[in-house]
């Protein structure tokens, strides 16, 4: 799954994840190359609003793989 920002990139938080799965996460500048485009079964990107038009790698990174695992494991227990 690569997290792109593409017009063809459909929302993370609707889109059908697969699993197992992998996430590629392109360079703040230029995002994925378009050979990794390519070879992803799915591209996704992270919805925004507000004034704020992206995020850096890190943070988006951080943000998809959390809901991720969020929707594979289920929501965390209260205190845990």
């Amino acid at each position: 799954v690569g997290l792109d920002g593409s017009d063809d990139a459909q929302n993370l938080f609707t889109a059908d994840i697969p699993t197992p799965v992998a996430l590629v996460v392109g360079s703040e500048g230029s995002g994925l190359t378009a050979n990794i485009r390519k070879r992803c079964q799915l591209l996704v990107h992270l919805p925004m609003s507000g004034h704020v038009s992206s995020l850096n790698a890190a943070t988006a990174g951080s943000i998809a793989l959390f809901d991720i695992v969020r929707r594979q494991h289920g929501e965390p227990q209260s205190g845990s």
